[in-house]
Formats: structure tokens, C-alpha cells, sequence
């Protein structure tokens, strides 16, 4: 589920490149659960820029979010309500 969608995307993309955070959530039902956060370039041609590969940003597992600090520490935050955060 894309949870936002800017535009336009950087200079070093194509003209109407979209910046995309992206959520994914299992299938399981009723209550699907959110289990990642990536961000993403979207080209126009439907193709993904930068690295061509979604950027992970978060991972949510038994309730406990997973993030990657731009220092390379894993920090891990337990997350409120599972599934259910934005």
C-alpha cells in the first residue's frame, strides 16, 4: 500500500519521477499486519531509480519494529498497536 506520494522526485531522476514510501502488510485476515516500510522512486516508465531495488526503511516482526539508523545500528522501537501503525 503506498502510504505517500510526492512528486516531483529528485534532480538525478527523470522529469515526473514520484518519491514513494511504500507500506507491506501480510495477507492474513481479518486484520492484515504491517511487516515492512520502504521508500522508492517510481519512473514514469514503471521502472524503480536510484539503486533499481526499494530502500528499506523499517521491519515490524512479533510486534517490534526494526529500523536501520544512518549510523548502521539496528534500533528497535515495540510498536503500539500491530499492524495497525502508519
Amino acid at each position: 500500500m503506498t502510504q505517500a506520494n510526492r512528486h516531483p522526485g529528485p534532480s538525478f531522476e527523470p522529469f515526473c519521477t514520484v518519491s514513494q514510501t511504500v507500506h507491506y502488510y501480510t495477507r492474513t485476515l481479518p486484520l492484515p499486519e504491517k511487516v515492512a516500510i520502504v521508500h522508492q522512486y517510481l519512473r514514469p516508465d514503471g521502472t524503480l531509480g536510484a539503486s533499481g531495488m526499494p530502500d528499506p526503511k523499517a521491519v515490524i516482526q512479533d510486534g517490534t519494529m526494526y529500523i536501520l539508523d544512518p549510523g548502521g545500528d539496528a534500533i528497535s522501537n515495540r510498536t503500539s498497536s500491530q499492524g495497525h501503525s502508519s
